[in-house]
């Protein structure tokens, strides 16, 4: 009798590790993450962690933000396996395991919506510099990954940090001010985190529905055609304050 329990013990156990595997995963990366922002200095950086700011737009998760002397580093982290494609101006990237391929939102553009409703809330704080830095925390490798904002693993992630910093910007009471500031707009009730994930769950029908529309999904400003380095490309009329962009799909987007 005492086999028969010990086999569906471990048969109901190996299930639910299965069942539970990603959410493990997750929490190990997101440990990963925050074992190595907790290697800088205490007394210089800031470490704020799962930040849900409710903005004019809506709410946005952040998954880290780090206040300091030298700017505000945003921090977005992927739990991926697999082989990672993308480039900084794709709308999607794509994660290959094995034979089969899955495409994502560009986390490059997603953490530039966090940045957006970051200065929203900063906005008595002008001109503090932001640094986007995306940190895959999982096994994925990252191939033909092109960019300028840092994409990087989660052990790169201190050293990314000091080297992008460069001369102070912020004084110590501007820091102690823009966490306070940061503390204070976090939403804590079950109802406005219960709406986000609403508003993440239909965020792609909706993106998709205003790019249609040539409304753009991040400001509502207008998307029109714009011409670059290297070539024509969808912009906001918002630019520079709004950051939006994605390619020219269809021939109707040059209208």
């Amino acid at each position: 009798m005492f086999y028969i329990f010990l086999f569906l013990f471990i048969i109901v156990a190996v299930i639910i590790l299965k069942i539970k595997a990603p959410v493990i995963k997750g929490a190990f990366g997101e440990f990963k993450v925050k074992w190595y922002l907790n290697k800088l200095d205490g007394e210089e950086y800031i470490v704020l962690n799962d930040l849900l700011l409710k903005t004019s737009h809506g709410t946005s998760q952040i998954d880290h933000v780090v206040v300091s002397p030298y700017g505000i580093y945003v921090i977005e982290v992927k739990n991926y396996k697999g082989w990672i494609h993308g480039h900084e101006k794709s709308e999607y990237w794509t994660q290959s395991i094995y034979k089969t391929k899955y495409i994502f939102r560009n986390p490059i553009k997603q953490n530039r919506a966090h940045i957006n409703a970051l200065k929203e809330i900063l906005s008595d704080f002008k001109r503090v510099p932001c640094y986007s830095i995306v940190v895959f925390a999982g096994s994925a490798e990252l191939i033909n990954v092109e960019n300028v904002t840092p994409v990087i693993y989660s052990h790169e992630l201190y050293n990314t940090i000091i080297e992008l910093r460069e001369s102070p910007d912020l004084s110590i009471d501007q820091v102690s001010a823009i966490t306070k500031k940061l503390h204070d707009a976090t939403v804590e009730d079950a109802a406005t985190k219960s709406e986000h994930i609403h508003q993440v769950q239909n965020a792609p029908y909706e993106r998709s529905q205003n790019e249609k529309t040539k409304v753009c999904p991040w400001c509502k400003g207008m998307l029109i055609p714009r011409h670059g380095k290297y070539g024509t490309f969808i912009g906001c009329t918002n630019y520079p304050e709004c950051m939006y962009t994605r390619n020219v799909e269809r021939d109707e987007d040059l209208d």
